[in-house]
């Protein structure tokens, strides 16, 4: 299974790359993670400023089955910062 902090290592490591507007997006994710967990296709979108397409092919690139995995893993995420 993907977890945010095994994609942000991978990226790290130079194991994924993406395009110019999906760094963009993951930046954005990775700023405000709270959008990604909570947000839906279309605010996700428009808050990063590209594509509800360029989101999904983010998340598949990224190692998930679609946007919909990706959300739930940014909700892991945030339930493991606060807990931490």
């Amino acid at each position: 299974m993907t977890t945010i902090q095994k994609l942000k290592e991978q990226i790290a490591r130079g194991e994924r790359s993406f395009g110019v507007e999906q760094q963009r997006a993951l930046r954005h994710l990775f700023d405000h993670p709270d959008i990604a967990a909570f947000g839906r296709l279309s605010s996700v979108a428009s808050r990063c400023g590209v594509s509800q397409t360029t989101i999904v092919h983010l998340a598949k690139k990224a190692g998930f089955l679609g946007f919909k995995e990706m959300r739930a893993a940014f909700q892991r995420h945030l339930l493991e910062r606060s807990s931490s």
